[in-house]
Formats: structure tokens, sequence, C-alpha cells
């Protein structure tokens, strides 16, 4: 019987259930796989579903399900900044880096004798 109701809102009904999903994410598509994997899941379950309660369990799993959808882009989009700021903070350090290095190399370099500093800075230098 619930197979039966899922079929009628499936065929009359599915846009109102775009609609309710698309008042959680502002994206039709997004909206439409949402729908469309709430109804396969009530399709699958249908044997623990009361039929009284269908309509009204599947308005739940779609706001769930949108719920979830927006959480996931939430962390994704702060991993992307957090990335971004990683890497910015990596091409700072290696900005600075090579001068801190080359300061250490020439202070190394006032060590030697005369003649090995004449070759490394012509190695380094060519």
């Amino acid at each position: 019987m619930i197979k039966l109701l899922l079929t009628e809102c499936l065929m009359s009904g599915m846009h109102n259930f775009v609609y309710f999903a698309y008042y959680f994410v502002n994206d039709v598509e997004v909206c439409r796989d949402i729908v469309s994997d709430a109804f396969e899941y009530l399709w699958r379950n249908y044997d623990k579903i009361e039929e009284v309660t269908a309509k009204t369990y599947l308005y739940t799993i779609i706001r769930t399900r949108c719920i979830d959808y927006l959480r996931k882009q939430n962390i994704h989009e702060e991993y992307v900044e957090f990335t971004s700021q990683l890497i910015n903070k990596i091409k700072e350090s290696d900005s600075q880096q090579p001068d801190s290095r080359i300061l250490c190399i020439r202070k190394a370099m006032k060590k030697l004798t005369p003649y090995n500093y004449y070759i490394l800075e012509a190695c380094l230098h060519p």
C-alpha cells in the first residue's frame, strides 16, 4: 500500500518535495537528487513505515538530507579556506627561508680559506 502511495506522490507531487528541499538548498539539481534519494530510501524501507506517517516521514528524510548536504558543503568550504591559508603561509615561509639560508651559508663561508671561499662563491654565482 505504501508503494502505491509513493508512486502517487512521485507522479503527482514530486515538485512539491523539490520545492520543499529548495527552501534549504538553493540548487534545483541538488534538490532533485535529494528528493530522489529520499523516495528511494522510502521505497526500500516501505515495510518498516506506517502508511499514515509515510508522507511526513518523507518530508523528514528530505529535510535531514538537505541539512546533511549543507553541513558537507560547509565543511568543504572550511577545508578550502584552511588549505588556501596554509598554502599562503607556506609561500611566505618559503620566501623568507631562502634569505635566512643564504645568510647562514654566507656566515659559514667566512670561516673558509680564501681559496675555498672563491670556489664556493663561483658555484653559488656562476
